[in-house]
Formats: C-alpha cells, structure tokens, sequence
C-alpha cells in the first residue's frame, strides 16, 4: 500500500512503493487525487453485515430495514445512529452484538469468515441479496 503522511513535526513522507508506482507509469500525463485517509469500516464489512441482515430477515419473516432498525436501536448510542458513520472497530463490536443477540434468541450463529466452506456458501447464496 502507498501511503503519504503530512504533519507539522515530521513533514511529509512518501512511502516509497508510492514513488516506484509514479516511477513505474507509462509516458503521459496524469493526474494524481490525494484525500485524507478514511478511518470508516471497510465495504466487506458492511456487506457482510447486510448479508447478514438478509439471512435474518428470511429467518425471521422481518424484512431487512426493520432488523436493521432494530438492532441500530438496541445496540447504538445516541450519537452514533446508523453504521455508515462508524469506524471499523465500531462496526466491529456491533456485529459481535447482533452475533450475541442471534445466538441467544434464535439460537443458531451467523456464519463469518472463519467457517471456511460454509460461510463460501452463505457468500454464494446471499452475496446479492
């Protein structure tokens, strides 16, 4: 990953996999975007979340919306109401309290990443749901 730092102590630094990226282009132009680094959860993150979500709502008859609501409403603070303002490690804690609240009152757990064949085929099965 390149990165670029700018601070006042220490300056700004560039990673040199950036300055071989750079390097490494064809002759031309190009036009380089630089924006601050985001601390938001990552998109699989939240994909997962809301497949999830899916595999609830067929589970329980809710639709998507009203689990997603529920548990916002059940496990969110006040000032925090909805994922998509949440860092990584707050989506993270989260979901291991929707994981919580699935296991201790439907009785069965979500499937994650670590299930190995199993969560490749909750992927299959709910990837575009």
């Amino acid at each position: 990953m390149a990165t670029l730092i700018n601070n006042r102590t220490e300056g700004t630094r560039i990673s040199r996999s950036l300055v071989e990226m750079i390097e490494s282009l064809p002759e031309g132009k190009y036009r380089i975007i630089i924006e601050p680094q985001s601390v938001h959860h990552s998109v699989p993150q939240r994909k997962l979340l809301f497949m999830w979500l899916s595999l609830l709502a067929r589970e329980t008859g809710n639709s998507k919306v009203s689990l997603y609501n529920y548990y916002c409403r059940k496990f969110l603070l006040e000032d925090m109401p909805s994922v998509s303002q949440m860092t990584s490690a707050q989506l993270t804690h989260f979901m291991h309290e929707i994981e919580a609240d699935v296991a201790g009152t439907l009785g069965f757990t979500l499937p994650i990443p670590e299930d190995g064949d199993e969560f490749i085929a909750f992927l299959k099965d709910y990837k575009d749901k």
